[in-house]
């Protein structure tokens, strides 16, 4: 019997269909695009992903906020009131500050219920690698396993979750921290590529660079083939693009020739994640080798 709800955030790239069968919940970070705020729903019902898209492609910046704490306040006390314990699983706190808000409230909301239990991981993961430990968090909760043996197999694992990015649009890198001035110059003039990753202290990490996109999108499938781990599989791997699906079934095409990967799923790029990599951007994400860099 379930003892404990799985929560997430809207940089998990969960589609309806799986939160629903697996009755996955998640907390709705917000965004500002345009001038306009918005609530970042993974089904895009405030803003449909082509719209969303188009801004950005015509080079409007998405400013990722923080979730309201009214918004974890009511999630939570939702399922401690129906007698369910909550493993929250947040966006990578080296990335967003989510993590932190949650960590507060849930602090607070436990005085209210003694004897229960918010547990607040930081999965240092985004995008659909976020998805996938939640996702085999919450069948791990539906077979009855109780919260600190779930807690116990994701710091095992953690580390195995990976996203590998192609990030198109260099102007999207060029953010303090991420690319000088004087780099991004001659990225555009040379039309560099830039694969990123995400890293084992969950930061978006730049792990190489490459000319035109027909040698990104090669670089993608050779991420997913060099890491599956010797005599294993992967169960899934999500493919999410920006529009452009074309590039999308061409990585699945390709991957689609090796044994050792069980089934491949295509989605939408969530608004959060997209906002991060910037437009036309694709990524890969699996559970194989523990990430090392």
């Amino acid at each position: 019997m379930k003892t404990f709800q799985v929560i997430v955030d809207s940089a998990s790239n969960i589609n309806k269909d799986i939160r629903d069968e697996l009755d996955v919940d998640y907390v709705k970070m917000n965004y500002t695009i345009g001038g306009k705020d918005y609530d970042a729903c993974l089904d895009w019902s405030n803003l449909s992903s082509k719209q969303y898209y188009d801004l950005l492609n015509k080079g409007k910046k998405s400013i990722v906020g923080l979730n309201n704490e009214e918004d974890y306040e009511k999630l939570f006390t939702k399922y401690l009131d129906q007698g369910l314990d909550i493993l929250y699983i947040g966006c990578s706190s080296k990335i967003s500050g989510v993590l932190n808000t949650a960590i507060i409230v849930a602090n607070e909301i436990i005085k209210r219920y003694p004897g229960r239990r918010i547990a607040c991981y930081d999965s240092l993961r985004i995008g659909d690698s976020l998805g996938l430990m939640a996702i085999d968090s919450a069948k791990m909760a539906n077979e009855g396993l109780e919260i600190d043996m779930v807690v116990a197999k994701l710091n095992m694992n953690r580390l195995k979750y990976q996203t590998y990015y192609f990030i198109d649009s260099l102007d999207y890198i060029k953010k303090p921290g991420r690319m000088n001035a004087l780099k991004h110059s001659f990225a555009k003039l040379f039309n560099k590529k830039h694969m990123v990753m995400t890293n084992k202290d969950g930061n978006l990490l730049t792990y190489k660079k490459v000319s035109g996109r027909k040698k990104a999108i090669k670089e993608l499938i050779l991420s997913v083939i060099n890491n599956i781990e010797e005599d294993n599989e992967i169960e899934v791997v999500n493919i999410s693009h920006m529009g452009n699906i074309d590039d999308a079934m061409k990585i699945e095409a390709e991957l689609k020739k090796n044994p050792n990967i069980k089934s491949i799923i295509i989605n939408e790029m969530g608004s959060i994640i997209s906002a991060y990599s910037g437009p036309k951007s694709l990524s890969v994400s699996f559970n194989g080798k523990r990430v090392t860099k």
